[in-house]
């Protein structure tokens, strides 16, 4: 899947991977030998960043839009504060990189 900020124009992933089977949400980022962009749907995104050997960028969605982000170490755990859809987790300085703020319009193109 492609991840759009619409707000500014800037692509975020050109090829997120969607995590929709329980083995993928599972292993997610772990024992990965690169950063990728992944994306995850549901009501309940905590995450951690156990196993996964390098930093990453949070980007969590409800409703199109961007409503909580962070940067999360190896071995570390959060869970956002606020209602969410969807959580992208993308390599690290994506977010910084690309501008993205609580609010942007986010949205995620399938590929054909």
């Amino acid at each position: 899947m492609k991840v759009v900020d619409t707000t500014n124009g800037m692509v975020l992933a050109e090829h997120a991977e969607l995590a929709n089977s329980w083995w993928k949400r599972f292993r997610g980022l772990m024992f990965r030998r690169h950063p990728k962009a992944l994306i995850l749907k549901g009501r309940r995104l905590a995450v951690h960043s156990w196993f996964v050997r390098w930093p990453i960028d949070l980007l969590y969605l409800f409703e199109g839009r961007a409503v909580a982000t962070d940067r999360l170490k190896p071995w570390r755990f959060y869970s956002p504060q606020v209602p969410v859809q969807v959580l992208v987790e993308l390599p690290a300085g994506t977010l910084e990189r690309c501008g993205v703020k609580v609010g942007d319009k986010i949205k995620l193109e399938e590929k054909r």
